[in-house]
């Protein structure tokens, strides 16, 4: 593994060649993602591990319904729909930044894809707030995701469920 302090095998001070920035952060995101995969591997089939993960599934589940509620609030589901993201942003950037290693080119489109399908159900979304009263919308709108995931998944891979499994 390179040095992060610039010195080469032999001790002495690089210079010209020495490592860059992106370098030096492809090694660092290499090294958090290592431990944080290590931490995420020690936790795999334990009590901890259980309640880290029905823990994470309630806060998901709570934040999913507050975001709901904030957007189809006293104020303009688009200006909601725009602030919710804007701090998803907010939040996700120093980890895709810095810590989460840079994806393989081949992954881009299939980013662009998700984007487009995520922009196209917030859109819908918000427009339904604008529509018809939230105890209406949200449970089908939370509900529609995963049963189109379903469904595609069927359809584009082939893959067939069994009827508990829906």
């Amino acid at each position: 593994m390179p040095s992060l302090s610039g010195a080469g095998d032999d001790g002495k001070a690089r210079t010209g060649s020495g490592l860059t920035r992106a370098l030096q952060r492809q090694v660092f995101r290499r090294d958090i993602g290592a431990a944080v995969s290590d931490l995420i591997l020690s936790l795999v089939g334990t009590p901890a591990g259980h309640r880290l993960a029905v823990g994470l599934a309630l806060l998901a589940a709570v934040l999913h319904a507050l975001f709901g509620a904030l957007q189809k609030g006293r104020h303009d589901p688009w200006l909601a729909r725009a602030a919710i993201d804007a701090s998803y942003g907010i939040i996700a950037a120093p980890f895709a930044l810095f810590v989460v290693p840079w994806p393989e080119p081949w992954m881009w489109p299939v980013f662009a894809g998700a984007f487009v399908i995520h922009s196209g159900y917030k859109v819908v979304q918000a427009m339904t707030y604008d529509r018809a009263p939230y105890t209406v919308v949200y449970p089908v709108v939370r509900g529609t995701g995963p049963l189109l995931t379903v469904i595609a998944a069927g359809l584009v891979f082939g893959e067939h469920f069994a009827a508990l499994q829906w």
